[in-house]
């Protein structure tokens, strides 16, 4: 990391592993991020920090005994001290990502909770944005300095959420507050400047040829980025479209995980095929977790039923939806969950 908090994409020291790295890819940009994906193993970190403080010590000892990766959780004064030491680093990284990534709201008279909280990628060409992990997804077109990007914004709110946790355990509690004050509008902002009524999913946003903002949607994994970070609230109303936009086998469901775009998309499998089709393990993972963590209210279960689809050969899948009152799984958070209805 930099003076200024920037960590850079490719760490490719001496000749020989710049000889395995392509030129264009081996100078670095100082304004271009990477999604902070170091943050989701920090609030992993403090949920199992948490959770060992209300286990008694003795189970405790016993569970983590003699594991040498373990010891920061089974001595919390350590794990204290080594959030302490980070935090400094981490909040320096966290303001560098809000000052060079940040979008135009006010330019484009944009209606929005908040006039600061809106994120666009830097690093983009016509056909890639390289810097947000997904490569070839179907972006606007042309490119746009007036971009908004959804999953950018969703990986600021779960950055803004870890931090500010963070902050809360270390007892940083100004910081605390001021984090939180972001992260609510952020949340806010998700929806006023990136849900689309007509489409029912969350979309990127450009500045069309009239100087006026507007949705370019392609569902895939993009669309469903406020659902696989946890920002989007258990008792919004949209949540059950990105539910059936995830479940259905015309657009992301499949017998083998969920599509990185949707078969419906005019760039469905068009190509380098990228992120324009394959089933990618990560963002399954963050959908999973999502369903266990972020909504335990919610849950989705996938029932094949023996008679075939009028379009396939293959079994047909049903999809049900029932709600459980279960408590928040961050207690300490103190921010209640609601069932969907």
């Amino acid at each position: 990391m930099d003076e200024d908090g920037w960590i850079a994409r490719e760490q490719i020291l001496g000749p020989e592993a710049r000889s395995k790295v392509p030129q264009e890819f081996q100078v670095q940009y100082p304004h271009y991020a990477n999604p902070p994906t170091l943050f989701l193993l920090l609030e992993t970190f403090i949920d199992k920090l948490r959770l060992n403080s209300s286990t008694s010590p003795t189970m405790t000892q016993t569970i983590l005994h003699d594991n040498i990766r373990s010891t920061h959780l089974a001595n919390p004064d350590l794990a204290l001290t080594y959030l302490r030491t980070l935090y400094p680093l981490l909040k320096r990284h966290y303001f560098w990502f809000r000052k060079t990534q940040w979008g135009d709201i006010k330019s484009y008279d944009r209606d929005a909770y908040s006039t600061k909280e809106a994120y666009r990628w830097r690093g983009r060409t016509p056909q890639h944005i390289l810097t947000s992990g997904l490569d070839d997804y179907p972006r606007p077109q042309p490119p746009h300095p007036g971009e908004l990007h959804v999953d950018l914004i969703s990986w600021m709110g779960m950055m803004t959420r870890s931090i500010r946790r963070i902050a809360e355990t270390i007892g940083e509690d100004d910081d605390a507050v001021e984090f939180g004050g972001y992260e609510t509008a952020i949340i806010r902002n998700i929806d006023d400047l990136h849900w689309d009524e007509k489409a029912q999913t969350y979309c990127d946003a450009t500045i069309d040829d009239y100087e006026e903002s507007v949705h370019v949607c392609h569902k895939g994994y993009v669309s469903i980025f406020p659902f696989l970070t946890g920002l989007l609230p258990a008792d919004s109303p949209r949540l059950g479209a990105v539910l059936d936009l995830i479940s259905d086998p015309e657009e992301l469901w499949s017998d083998y995980g969920i599509r990185s775009l949707s078969k419906k998309n005019e760039f469905y499998g068009t190509e380098e095929n990228y992120w324009r089709s394959p089933i990618w393990i990560n963002m399954n993972y963050l959908a999973v977790r999502a369903l266990l963590v972020s909504y335990p209210l919610t849950h989705l279960f996938l029932c094949c039923t023996p008679s075939p689809s009028p379009s396939s050969d293959s079994p047909s899948i049903s999809i049900s939806f029932t709600t459980t009152p279960l408590t928040n799984p961050h207690p300490a958070d103190n921010r209640p969950i609601s069932p969907r209805q």
